[in-house]
């Protein structure tokens, strides 16, 4: 589909959101101060590009990706 791109089985829209998969807004899960949400709110881009660097997985709340899934509300696996 034109105007859409795909990273390993998800379909983003031309605005970044994901298309197609059910998102639970507003769900956490573990220590919300760790997740990338609390991180950028309180400006922390260099530790936000540590824990960025080879993302494994992207979070159903906001879209964010990140090495690992305990800075995540809602982290799903990127591998397929």
């Amino acid at each position: 589909m034109q105007g859409f791109l795909r990273i390993r089985g998800l379909k983003f829209s031309p605005g970044n959101e994901i298309v197609g998969a059910e998102m639970k807004k507003g769900e956490c899960k573990g220590d919300h101060q760790g997740h990338l949400c609390v991180l950028a709110s309180n400006d922390q881009i260099d530790r936000i590009k540590e824990l960025t660097r080879n993302p494994q997985y992207i979070c159903f709340n906001c879209g964010r990706v990140a090495d690992c899934e305990n800075n995540l509300c809602n982290p799903m696996s990127l591998e397929e």
